[in-house]
C-alpha cells in the first residue's frame, strides 16, 4: 500500500501511515520505531469514489490519533482514534474549509488548531468539539506540545504568537515577502521556524524579556 499521509510522534518513537491508492481501504497503520514493530491497525470502509487520507495528527501524549480525511461525494471526515486501546473514539464531520494543523495536549484536554477560509484561526477541544478561541488570521498555524502557545498568519504575512494561557499576544514576527506555507514551534518556545510560497526558510530566535 502507498503511503498517502505520515505523522510522527513528539519523541520520535511512533510513526502512523495513512494508504493512498485507486482503490480507499481507510487504513492507517501505527508502528514503533525503536523496534519497526506493528503497534495497532486502524481501518473503516470508505464509500466508492472516496479519496484517501489526508492527514494525519498524533497528540504529544502519544493517546490519541487524529485521522482526516477527503470523502466524496459526502463530507470531509474526521476520526479519532485511541493510541492506548486501539479503538476508534469518535468520528465526526467538519466542512471543506480547515484541517486540523496541529494537536496539544493540556490539563484540561486536547485541542486542535487551524486556520480557516473564513480569515480566521480556531482552536477546538477535540473531545467536546467546542471553540475554545478564534482569532482573525489564517493558516498556517501551530501550537507547542503543551497547548500554552498558538502561532498564526495575519493577511500581511506576519506570524502572531499568542499566549493561550492569559490570552494575549506575545510579539508579531514579521519579514516574510510571500504567503507562508508552514510553521513549526519548538517545544521550548525558542524558536519558530517558517516555510514560505518562495521556497525560503526562516528561523526566529525568541529571547525571554
Amino acid at each position: 500500500v502507498d503511503i498517502g499521509a505520515i505523522a510522527v510522534s513528539e519523541d520520535c518513537s511512533m510513526v502512523a501511515c495513512g494508504e493512498l491508492g485507486p482503490v480507499p481501504l481507510g487504513l492507517i497503520t501505527v508502528w514503533n520505531l525503536q523496534t519497526q514493530r506493528l503497534i495497532y491497525s486502524f481501518q473503516w470502509h470508505p464509500i466508492k469514489g472516496s479519496s484517501n487520507i489526508r492527514s494525519l495528527r498524533i497528540s504529544p501524549d502519544k493517546s490519541l490519533l487524529l485521522s482526516q480525511e477527503k470523502e466524496y461525494p459526502r463530507q470531509d471526515k474526521h476520526r479519532l482514534w485511541s493510541l492506548r486501546t486501539g479503538e476508534l473514539i469518535r468520528e465526526f464531520d467538519t466542512s471543506p474549509y480547515w484541517f486540523a494543523d496541529a494537536i496539544a495536549t493540556r490539563p484540561d484536554g486536547t485541542y486542535i488548531s487551524s486556520g480557516m477560509r473564513d480569515n480566521s484561526v480556531k482552536v477546538w477541544d477535540i473531545n467536546t468539539d467546542q471553540i475554545i478561541y478564534s482569532f482573525l488570521g489564517c493558516s498556517p498555524t501551530a501550537m507547542t506540545p503543551d497547548g500554552k502557545v498558538l502561532a498564526y498568519c495575519d493577511n500581511t504575512n506576519n506570524i502572531v504568537l499568542w499566549d493561550l494561557d492569559i490570552n494575549q499576544k506575545i510579539c508579531t514576527l514579521s519579514g516574510n515577502r510571500s504567503p507562508i506555507q508552514a510553521i513549526c514551534l519548538s517545544s521550548n518556545r525558542e524558536w519558530v521556524v517558517s516555510y514560505d510560497a518562495d521556497q525560503t526558510i526562516k528561523i526566529y530566535g525568541l529571547l525571554e524579556e
